[in-house]
């Protein structure tokens, strides 16, 4: 079965495990530096993947905790935009089975 596997700041070592029978190739790797505001990067949180494990790993309690802990360091240095980079990368590889 051929498939395609894509993941958001993945080595390509990861990519390679994705599937039980590993990726064949990796066919196209991409960097995109963003740049948001940073009260969007904040309420954005709950959606990146970091921050999905995060609050799964720190219950909903200490998760907003966590959030406002976040946004009041941030407050404090006065930060208006946050930039970082987002890594994407693509592999096809066969499926045993």
């Amino acid at each position: 079965m051929q498939g395609v596997v894509v993941g958001l700041d993945i080595s390509p070592a990861m990519l390679r495990r994705a599937s039980d029978g590993g990726v064949a190739r990796l066919v196209h790797q991409r960097e995109y530096s963003v740049t948001m505001a940073t009260g969007d990067y904040l309420s954005m949180l709950d959606l990146f993947a970091c921050g999905r494990f995060l609050r799964q790993h720190l219950g909903p309690t200490r998760w907003q905790d966590f959030r406002e802990s976040v946004a009041a360091k941030v407050a404090v240095h006065g930060l208006k935009a946050v930039e970082y980079t987002s890594r994407y990368h693509v592999g096809v590889g066969t499926r045993r089975g």
